[in-house]
C-alpha cells in the first residue's frame, strides 16, 4: 500500500483479481468487497495513510472513489469511479 500523488495504491494479486471481477453495479458484490477490505486489514492501512471520503484508491487497473460510512452503520469502502 502506498501513496501515488493524491491517490492511494493497493497492491496484491488476489485483491486486484477480485476487484477486476466485481460487478460494481451490484450492491451485494460491492458490500462483499468492502467487507474483504475490512477483514484483510486494507481499510485500516489506508486510514493510517490518511485516506478520506472522495479520495482515489487504485487497485490493479481500477480507480475507485473511497467513501466513508458511519462506523456504527456499515463498514467503509469504495465504489467504482464513473
Amino acid at each position: 500500500m502506498s501513496r501515488e500523488g493524491e491517490a492511494y495504491r493497493v497492491l496484491g494479486d488476489r485483491l486486484e483479481r477480485l476487484a477486476a471481477g466485481i460487478d460494481w453495479d451490484s450492491p451485494e458484490a460491492s458490500a462483499y468487497f468492502h467487507r474483504l477490505l475490512l477483514r484483510s486489514g486494507v481499510e485500516g492501512k489506508l486510514r493510517t495513510l490518511g485516506v478520506k471520503s472522495g479520495d482515489t484508491v487504485r487497485i490493479g487497473k481500477l480507480e475507485l472513489e473511497w467513501l466513508d460510512a458511519p462506523q456504527q452503520l456499515s463498514a467503509p469502502g469504495a465504489t467504482k469511479k464513473r
